[in-house]
């Protein structure tokens, strides 16, 4: 399903100029692992082509030239930069991403940027500013946007059907202890398994905060129900399955949001429990809809109009439709990597544009505040319209 643009949204005749200009889009991928997925998803979009890929680690980049045989490979991301390409997908480790996005931008390269788009409010800042002293164009891959179910919970939305939000439920879980140690070569250990040697040093993730890695949980729910998150309080669970880790085993937030529909978010790294994933659920006046727990699990629907004496069960579509269908996490990175680049070629606007990114991000960084503060509530601003006060 392509990105529907409405007419008032296209950019000026100069933009739309681009795409008639551009027969062959080029694009460079900084971060093989994780980031892999996406650049051969780009060589599978007509008139797109990957033709460079950066990692500092000799395996992973030998990985991604095998996979984009029409890349020319490096060790050195200001190096590639120098290249004349289009497209930049950062896949950066997160507390990364804003040197690697704004750096981009600079060079003159579209982004396509991995979640969360920042990791402090100074970095969340430095991007805003540099996608507005560069008119770049950016996008967000918030890949949880384009589950099937949450497009098919829209149009009930938008016909009527459950009538006005209440309340939305998000949860991610991903149990990461077996990855919270990496290696010299990008493999990933749990500290507590004899295996993992002693050069082995904590990843990203050993000293993150959970809640901050919100994106996947309440992206898609912020999407459906066009709303912002005004306001958090959260607590941490504190570490109790892993100490040596360092950071919450999970953090639960409450938002206050524009519209007056709360949200409560569940963040989970390091809990017992399988499977992992994501998990929404949305109460509104007429009815109530929940995305499935597990693979033998199924989604459910609950219409208070007198045509569901209970509540059904409901397969809704894995994903969005679109020609990159059999693509990663059941169909939904073929949605992201489609609608950016049909929306980019178009001149139309980005589908998740630089403030809406920090709609999804900036919730989570107030909500680990929050949590520091034991629970205090915590206003979230607006960076359409308010700057960031940062702790530098």
């Amino acid at each position: 399903m392509e990105h529907v643009v409405p007419p008032s949204r296209i950019l000026p005749e100069a933009s739309q100029e681009r795409s008639k200009v551009l027969t062959t889009i080029t694009v460079g991928l900084l971060g093989a692992g994780r980031g892999l997925s996406l650049a051969q998803l780009f060589d599978r979009v007509p008139g797109y082509r990957v033709v460079a890929v950066c990692d500092t680690i000799p395996e992973r980049l030998d990985r991604a030239r095998s996979a984009c045989p029409r890349a020319e490979g490096f060790r050195d991301y200001a190096a590639m930069l120098r290249e004349p390409f289009d497209v930049m997908i950062v896949a950066s480790a997160p507390p990364n991403h804003a040197d690697h996005v704004c750096a981009a931008l600079e060079a003159g390269k579209a982004v396509l940027s991995e979640v969360p788009a920042a990791h402090t409010l100074d970095d969340a800042q430095r991007i805003v500013d540099t996608v507005a002293s560069t008119s770049g164009y950016y996008m967000l891959g918030e890949n949880c946007n384009y589950y099937g179910f949450i497009h098919a919970w829209k149009k009930l939305l938008e016909e009527g059907v459950l009538g006005e939000v209440i309340h939305t439920e998000g949860e991610y879980v991903h149990d990461i202890r077996g990855i919270t140690w990496v290696d010299a070569d990008g493999r990933y250990y749990n500290p507590a398994d004899p295996r993992c040697p002693a050069t082995a040093r904590p990843s990203w993730r050993a000293r993150y905060n959970p809640i901050q890695y919100i994106t996947h949980s309440l992206g898609p729910l912020l999407w459906l129900t066009s709303d912002r998150c005004t306001s958090v309080s959260c607590l941490s669970t504190g570490c109790r399955t892993q100490p040596e880790i360092g950071s919450p085993d999970g953090q639960i937030a409450l938002f206050e949001t524009n519209n007056g529909a709360p949200i409560r978010q569940s963040c989970i790294f390091s809990a017992p429990k399988e499977p992992g994933g994501q998990w929404y659920s949305l109460y509104c006046s007429r009815g109530y809809a929940e995305s499935k727990r597990a693979p033998w699990d199924s989604g459910k629907l609950y219409l208070a109009d007198g045509t569901m004496q209970e509540i059904q069960r409901k397969e809704w579509p894995a994903a969005v439709e679109t020609p990159l269908a059999s693509s990663g996490h059941g169909g939904i990175d073929g949605g992201l990597v489609w609608d950016f680049a049909h929306a980019f070629r178009r001149g139309a606007p980005s589908p998740i544009d630089v403030h809406t990114a920090m709609d999804y991000t900036l919730p989570g960084i107030y909500a680990a505040l929050s949590a520091e503060r034991n629970g205090e509530r915590v206003r979230i601003p607006d960076t359409r319209t308010e700057r960031l006060v940062t702790r530098s």
